[in-house]
């Protein structure tokens, strides 16, 4: 496609295929993306590789732009150099993708942001509130747990994320679908001194054949409720060897009797 394009009125762009982003379309969609005043950006699933990425996100500028959705493609030091330059966002979600993992690379831009909603897997979202110069308030963190968190165990890697925070109001957790380990479930003992009201658990992804106990894991998850002691909520889904009523007695023994409980499993 050639000729020029007038700047036109999208507030928003999605894409969740890479067809727009292969050589023949690429510099339609950029032109496109570049002409408007973007307030929503998403694109997930375009199947880019990181310097593919870094290449993308060199090119936009979209200083309107309050929403941002990429894939965990996208390295974490691409990304950040893009939020420096878009001071107005306020949510952000990376797109998981399956054994997805990253170098710690030093990142030195520093960012201030009005960020509300952070979701996506610790290998972004930690170098993300690490860059930023103060905590953030958020009204949802989001975290997708891969198998290869355990840092030694995987609520200690949670901890690090929500350490970062002023306070957050809604905490997902996503757990991994591969557990390697027992171990890696446990409760190291430590709470954390951010404000969680709401907290939320997810094993839906869980490969149930992976190991004996990948059933459970939503129930040995359950002991983690512990270090958020001014969590006012609790919302457990997924699967799991127990029934709900037993599933709920477990929770029951950890957290105050004010706690507001909801446990949907799967069959």
């Amino acid at each position: 496609m050639h000729g020029h394009m007038g700047v036109n009125h999208l507030k928003a762009f999605e894409a969740s295929s890479g067809v727009l982003f292969s050589p023949e379309f690429f510099p339609f969609t950029i032109q496109t993306i570049c002409s408007s005043n973007l307030e929503k950006l998403r694109l997930s699933y375009i199947k880019l590789s990181s310097a593919h990425w870094e290449k993308l996100m060199r090119y936009l500028t979209i200083l309107a732009l309050v929403e941002l959705r990429v894939d965990a493609d996208c390295a974490p030091s691409t990304l950040i150099r893009f939020l420096a330059r878009h001071p107005a966002i306020h949510t952000l979600c990376i797109v998981p993708r399956p054994c997805g993992t990253w170098r710690t690379n030093r990142i030195t831009a520093r960012l201030t942001l009005p960020i509300s909603k952070l979701d996506g897997p610790l290998s972004h979202v930690l170098p993300v509130l690490r860059s930023l110069r103060t905590l953030p308030t958020l009204t949802c963190l989001a975290l997708s747990l891969q198998a290869h968190d355990a840092s030694p165990d995987y609520l200690s890697s949670v901890l690090q994320c929500v350490d970062r925070c002023d306070s957050v109001e809604y905490l997902f957790i996503s757990l991994p679908s591969q557990i390697h380990s027992r171990s890696a479930m446990i409760w190291p003992g430590t709470q954390s001194a951010v404000r969680v009201k709401h907290l939320a658990f997810d094993s839906s992804d869980i490969v149930r054949t992976s190991l004996p106990f990948a059933e459970d894991t939503l129930a040995l998850s359950a002991q983690w409720i512990q270090a958020f002691p001014e969590v006012k909520r609790v919302s457990m889904r997924g699967y799991s060897a127990l029934a709900a009523g037993d599933l709920v007695d477990i929770v029951r023994k950890v957290v105050a009797a004010d706690v507001e409980l909801s446990v949907t499993l799967h069959n």
